[in-house]
């Protein structure tokens, strides 16, 4: 298991995206694109290092997930226009104008590191992770080069289908 001083190198840490990444559409949901990206560090492939992906394919507004993942937990995650709001901690850590705030549905937000700096993870489903809106980002290019530059990641991920259907 990595440490928090481990985490901190790996996210200062530059990182290349391995070969063409390409979203794939979820077999066990109706209208979900998934995508998973191998990571290198100095030219080598590190295992449990990679970006994670969740789209929604058919819905007329997109929601689009990426996060950055070491040894299976998640470390840094941007929620690209989701369908939920979200409410903050209300951890001293946070500075005082996000502690217990409501994020509402349909703003692109973004959970850094330096929020949720605690590890290991708990893997609980009801574990709080802490964020702040981004609201310049409203095009999905720029919110998934601005995820890819908060990661230190080199490279670009394509972005996922989608084939809006009326209901």
């Amino acid at each position: 298991m990595l440490s928090l001083d481990e985490i901190d190198r790996l996210l200062a840490s530059t990182k290349v995206v391995a070969g063409q990444p390409n979203w794939r559409e979820d077999p066990n949901s109706d209208g979900r694109a998934l995508l998973v990206v191998t990571l290198l560090l100095d030219g080598i492939s590190v295992r449990g290092l990679e970006v994670r992906g969740n789209a929604t394919i058919r819905t007329q507004r997109q929601s689009v997930s990426l996060l950055l993942i070491a040894d299976g937990d998640p470390i840094q995650r941007l929620s690209f226009q989701p369908k939920a709001q979200h409410v903050n901690s209300l951890r001293p850590t946070l500075p005082r104008e996000l502690r217990g705030s409501r994020l509402p549905a349909g703003v692109t937000r973004y959970y850094p590191w330096e929020f949720n700096r605690r590890w290991p993870r708990q893997r609980q489903p009801r574990e709080r992770y802490d964020a702040y809106v981004e609201s310049n980002l409203t095009d999905l290019d720029a919110a998934m080069m601005f995820f890819l530059e908060r990661c230190n990641i080199v490279g670009s991920i394509p972005p996922p289908p989608h084939r809006p259907e009326l209901f």
